[in-house]
């Protein structure tokens, strides 16, 4: 189990926890984080914990995802405390045990 931690422009967050080994991130209500905001694409990212790792992929969105800054342009395997950026969301994630 993991939890992904979203902090929203006003400082507000909120803790999602997922069972899944992979979860979909996006504006589309099928997904399984629901993000609202008219720059975060319908099918965003995709964001999976396999191995002891976390790794997140931008899924064709059109306004990418950034990890610590830089662009994500292919699967980026997130490591200690990075940031990940999807439009004006901050997302944080950690394993539940």
């Amino acid at each position: 189990m993991f939890a992904v931690t979203v902090t929203e422009p006003s400082g507000a967050y909120y803790t999602r926890l997922f069972q899944r080994a992979e979860i979909a991130i996006g504006r589309g209500p099928e997904n399984d984080l629901v993000l609202q905001d008219g720059n975060v694409s319908t099918h965003h990212a995709r964001l999976s914990f396999r191995d002891g790792k976390f790794i997140i992929v931008d899924d064709g969105s059109t306004n990418g995802v950034y990890v610590n800054g830089r662009i994500a342009t292919k699967p980026i395997v997130i490591n200690g405390p990075n940031t990940i950026h999807i439009a004006v969301f901050q997302l944080s994630v950690s394993v539940v045990r």
